[in-house]
């Protein structure tokens, strides 16, 4: 009996774990005219660089969270640095699609939904 309910804790210990490791893909759109450069995306648990986005192009990250959180984009554009509010709500466990885009003026959007 005692060795079935270490099993089945252990069996336990893995579901939990692998679910926790799994990434959350974060897609990054740059919608304005000018190159974005010196991109990073921030949030509880993570700050991952992403790089540069020419216009018009889209870029995805994963990123693991920890715990619930909200997206946190800064970046240069025009020789000037930006840094957008957080926004947004997903979790960790890769259940969650996430979408920042920024706009002509670069202000940032971020949505999400459930997979």
């Amino acid at each position: 009996m005692t060795l079935r309910l270490s099993v089945l804790f252990f069996m336990g210990l893995t579901v939990l774990a692998g679910c926790r490791d799994r990434a959350t893909t974060v897609e990054i759109v740059n919608r304005s005219s000018v190159e974005i450069t010196n991109v990073t995306a921030k949030g509880p648990g993570f700050t991952q660089p992403v790089g540069t986005i020419p216009p018009g192009q889209t870029h995805q990250i994963s990123v693991h969270p920890s715990g619930e959180a909200s997206l946190q984009l800064e970046f240069d554009a025009q020789g000037k640095r930006h840094t957008s509010r957080p926004d947004g709500y997903f979790e960790g466990g890769g259940n969650y699609q996430v979408s920042a885009t920024i706009a002509p003026d670069f202000s940032v959007k971020v949505e999400t939904q459930i997979k």
